[in-house]
């Protein structure tokens, strides 16, 4: 068995901690097919308080991966699914998340003193499951 058919076979689990476990295989997956393509990976899941909404609690944004790729610093967000079929999982990172996105590589660039770096937002979409073959996707420099 491949390291790709040992990881979908893994998939079928349905414990209640199924999306989770799947979330962290599709990670690995495009880290993998990230670094293959010359993506050097800096962080990740970089966490970071945002400030407080108008209850007052603390607002947390996060990025799944902070990478430089082609002399560009690159926030990567990973969308994973067991199936297309229902939904595509570009569709997923909607515009409020890209924004926050964006709120989260601005204040990652602030901390690490990276003000000038110029910066992008890619969306790597992971589907798999036991039936259809893996399938990644890169969707580089998507606007907020």
């Amino acid at each position: 068995m491949s390291g790709y058919e040992s990881l979908l076979f893994k998939v079928t689990d349905t414990t209640p901690n199924h999306s989770s476990r799947l979330g962290r295989i599709g990670e690995e997956l495009a880290v993998g097919y990230l670094e293959a393509r010359g993506y050097e990976i800096i962080l990740r899941n970089f966490k970071v308080t945002l400030g407080r909404n108008s209850s007052g609690a603390r607002v947390t944004g996060e990025i799944d991966l902070v990478t430089v790729h082609e002399g560009m610093l690159c926030f990567v967000e990973i969308k994973t699914r067991s199936s297309a079929r229902f939904s595509d999982p570009f569709l997923m990172v909607n515009r409020r998340k890209r924004r926050q996105i964006e709120r989260v590589g601005r204040r990652f660039k602030r901390i690490f003193g990276l003000t000038e770096w110029k910066s992008r937002i890619d969306i790597v979409s992971v589907t798999l499951s036991s039936r259809e073959r893996l399938r990644i996707e890169v969707l580089r420099d998507v606007p907020s």
